[in-house]
């Protein structure tokens, strides 16, 4: 009766060290999303990530390319 408790408290350690490790941490992405883009529509947009304004092109399929964004405010122009 004690094995499988034993079990269960070493699994649930194990499971506990790994999720409490910290994240690395990354750069943001993002990706313009235009659903039904009407055809009078711009053809770019401006992202500005606080620091730089990044030049998106809105492509037919409703997806800009991604774009890494620094941590912040994001403003779309």
């Amino acid at each position: 009766m004690q094995q499988p408790i034993f079990i269960f408290t070493a699994f649930l350690l194990l499971v506990t060290s790994v999720f409490s490790q910290e994240l690395k941490k990354t750069d943001r992405t993002c990706r313009v999303v235009f659903p039904e883009k009407p055809s009078n529509s711009p053809r770019f947009v401006y992202l500005y990530d606080g620091k730089d304004n990044h030049k998106l092109y809105l492509s037919p399929v409703n997806f800009s390319d991604v774009v890494e964004l620094k941590s912040g405010d994001i403003t779309l122009i």
